[in-house]
């Protein structure tokens, strides 16, 4: 009788056995379908960063109602703001 197999011995790990049987499942892990679509699927591109100038840009007030109080006197303030990067966006 084996003493692995006797009763009432504590049971034992072949660990060579163990360690070729991961072996193989890992090489084997990328084989074979396991799935309905034996094919991968298209990963989407990861979505575009947003530039710094693009996100000052959408803090900016809109033009058209940032100086609609003001009347004619928004007119300087409505130049100085298309040339200058902290006015408002059109």
């Amino acid at each position: 009788m084996n003493p692995s197999t006797a009763p009432g011995a504590a049971p034992r790990i072949d660990l060579d056995a163990a360690r070729k049987r991961a072996v193989r499942d890992i090489a084997n892990e990328g084989s074979g379908s396991r799935g309905v679509l034996p094919f991968p699927l298209p990963v989407p591109p990861p979505p575009d960063k947003k530039t710094k100038a693009a996100m000052e840009k959408a803090v900016k007030p809109d033009c058209r109602t940032a100086y609609a109080d003001t009347g004619l006197l928004a007119v300087p303030a409505l130049v100085a703001g298309a040339f200058d990067s902290g006015g408002c966006r059109w």
